[in-house]
């Protein structure tokens, strides 16, 4: 039973990690577009794995730990994070029988409205401009899930059952 958890706290862990990691100052303004939302790609196979086991709640956890993380408006990436997950939990039993493209083309749906939703609050808060590359981030998410899918079936095979 402990070992089903840690598989979950490991990848969430590793999730944040990899958001508080920074990109060297000397890397092309192309690269930072490329960067995924790591959190929500994480959250998202874990809603679609084990619904019931990884709630809206440690979704707005996590949110504010980025928002912490990055500086950002408090609540802004909690609120994102929690909606997608929810909505991903909504549809888990339709999305269950999709093919993994139709999964990730989810995945990016739902990462580019958490994109265009933070550009806007953000845009409306403190003025920010809203940016025509808000399209790059949703598409590495949505390959980071594909990593997720194809990386860690032995171990989700287990935690299901």
């Amino acid at each position: 039973m402990t070992n089903r958890y840690a598989l979950v706290a490991a990848t969430v862990l590793g999730a944040l990690l990899l958001t508080a990691a920074r990109l060297p100052v000397e890397a092309p303004e192309w690269v930072r577009w490329l960067r995924p939302d790591w959190a929500l790609a994480v959250l998202l196979y874990w809603t679609l794995i084990a619904p019931a086991r990884l709630a809206i709640v440690w979704a707005w956890l996590m949110g504010i730990l980025v928002d912490v993380l990055y500086g950002d408006l408090l609540g802004l990436h909690a609120m994102t994070l929690a909606l997608a997950v929810f909505a991903t939990a909504r549809f888990q039993q339709r999305l269950v029988l999709f093919k993994l493209l139709q999964q990730a083309g989810f995945v990016a749906g739902a990462a580019l409205a958490t994109e265009l939703a933070r550009a806007l609050f953000r845009a409306a808060a403190v003025g920010a401009d809203v940016s025509p590359f808000l399209l790059v981030p949703p598409l590495a998410t949505a390959a980071v899930f594909v990593l997720l899918v194809v990386a860690v079936p032995r171990q989700t095979k287990r935690f299901v059952e």
